[in-house]
């Protein structure tokens, strides 16, 4: 039983909830509130929106390549005897998968899987629109730079072959 009344009506409750997301229906808490005041006590309901607004952690797989790692696998491949592909006079399809093994065996070992973490940042706020004309400004001012070094490098090579 209701003793505390607000303007709505249990009617107008049911169809607020009924035109929100579907997939939030039933994800709710529910909290007694105590105030010590009266023997009734209210009830505290918060339902969610389903928006998440806090940055996720998404882990995935990738190699790990680094100058280090990078020279390590020519290494690899320059110590690497070759011996069952050059073998044959004529290329075939043993050939071609003992070339593949050797070469697979030697970059899985120098560029190891490891796990990384990317936040994802949810802005509710932020449009397509917005990421979108924010990456033609990051290509714009990329090709100015771009531009400018090319620019000065033609002024630098200028000065020297036209200087007395």
């Amino acid at each position: 039983m209701c003793t505390f009344y607000t303007g709505f009506s249990t009617e107008t409750l049911r169809l607020i909830i009924r035109e929100k997301d579907t997939s939030t229906i039933g994800k709710h808490d529910l909290h007694p509130l105590i105030n010590g005041l009266s023997d009734h006590d209210a009830q505290l309901l918060i339902l969610t929106t389903g928006q998440n607004t806090q940055n996720e952690c998404h882990t995935y797989t990738k190699r790990k390549i680094n100058k280090n790692t990078i020279a390590d696998f020519q290494f690899k491949l320059s110590h690497e005897t070759w011996e069952p592909v050059f073998d044959g006079n004529y290329v075939n399809k043993t050939f071609f998968n003992s070339f593949l093994n050797i070469f697979l065996r030697i970059y899985y070992s120098s560029f190891p899987l490891i796990q990384a973490k990317s936040k994802i940042k949810r802005n509710a706020w932020i449009t397509t629109g917005i990421i979108t004309s924010c990456k033609h400004k990051r290509d714009y001012i990329r090709n100015y730079k771009l531009t400018l070094r090319l620019l000065m490098s033609y002024i630098f090579i200028h000065s020297l072959v036209f200087s007395p």
